[in-house]
């Protein structure tokens, strides 16, 4: 009967052994937004392709993080970090610039929802490309008012 106790123990205790190690073990993850590129200070609108592939990392404690390759108008490329807060992931992309005197710019910033499903993208360069004070991409969105949607629910903001 003691065996018994002492072998199903061992058992569940190396179920929950494995469980915790497969929970944070780093997932895949691929996602495509059909995404609009609007601005708040005009009413330029351009649908566009948002891209985000690399690997989540699950945390016992606080949260997860992501890190993967950001594409965004298929052609601005980024190597992001993501750091779950709340109820989304948040990560800004910065460029280091080497030379006599090393310095970092932000030059955006991303905010993905919880499930990954929604993608919100403040990004200098494409203000530059598209003449653009405070461009942004939302997606997925087929319309302006689709993206303020997504950006508002991507940030929690009240209906």
């Amino acid at each position: 009967m003691r065996n018994k106790l002492w072998i199903i123990t061992g058992v569940a205790l190396l179920g929950i052994l494995y469980s915790g190690y497969a929970y944070l073990q780093p997932r895949p993850i691929e996602q495509e937004y059909n995404s609009m590129i609007y601005s708040n200070d005009n009413d330029f609108t351009k649908r566009t392709t948002m891209r985000l592939k690399g690997d989540l990392y699950q945390k016992i404690v606080g949260g997860g993080r992501i890190q993967a390759e950001l594409t965004a108008d298929d052609e601005f490329s980024y190597k992001v970090t993501l750091e779950k807060q709340d109820d989304h992931y948040f990560g800004a992309i910065i460029l280091i610039a080497l030379g006599e005197q090393a310095s970092t710019h932000t030059i955006g910033t991303v905010m993905l929802s919880e499930e990954l499903d929604k993608a919100w993208l403040k990004l200098d360069e494409v203000n530059d490309k598209y003449q653009l004070v405070e461009g942004y991409i939302s997606g997925p969105a087929s319309s302006r008012e689709a993206a303020l949607q997504v950006a508002r629910e991507v940030m929690g903001a009240p209906e």
